[in-house]
């Protein structure tokens, strides 16, 4: 995650130089589950059965800032995006929504491979995940297998 959040911020900048990762190393910062780990029952029973396998996903993954990750916790996702607006990190903050800046520059660009998202539920994680491996190829530039 580490090295796609610093392809999309350096993409969002319009810094297209490869950095080093020493600032996601540091302590703060964790992984979180966009679709909970530890869901209350009502968020479990109103997702269905799939709910342990798209938990793990990685388009259920995303960087967040560990003071906003504990007030975050087990919320629905309504509730976790109003806290995505204000990450540091712009694929995290794209969840919630994108920010367009006139024409042509570096972050409607960014903004053409990411999406920002109303609700979560399996379209939602399906998506997200096509939109992350679409960024992997480009950073460690995978030729797609036929």
């Amino acid at each position: 995650m580490a090295k796609l959040t610093r392809y999309v911020d350096n993409y969002y900048i319009g810094n297209y130089e490869d950095r080093d990762l020493s600032e996601f190393m540091i302590k703060g910062i964790e992984k979180e589950h966009i679709l909970p780990e530890n869901p209350e029952k009502e968020l479990r029973d109103s997702f269905g059965e799939e709910y342990d396998a798209y938990k793990i996903k990685l388009g259920n993954l995303t960087l967040f800032e560990k003071p906003m990750n504990i007030v975050a916790r087990n919320d629905f996702f309504d509730l976790k995006k109003e806290l995505y607006k204000d990450s540091k990190f712009y694929l995290t903050r794209s969840l919630s929504g994108l920010i367009t800046v006139g024409k042509n520059s570096s972050i409607n660009r960014i903004n053409a491979r990411l999406k920002s998202f109303d609700k979560w539920s399996k379209q939602e994680i399906d998506d997200r995940q096509k939109i992350l491996l679409d960024l992997a190829h480009d950073v460690w530039k995978v030729e797609v297998l036929e």
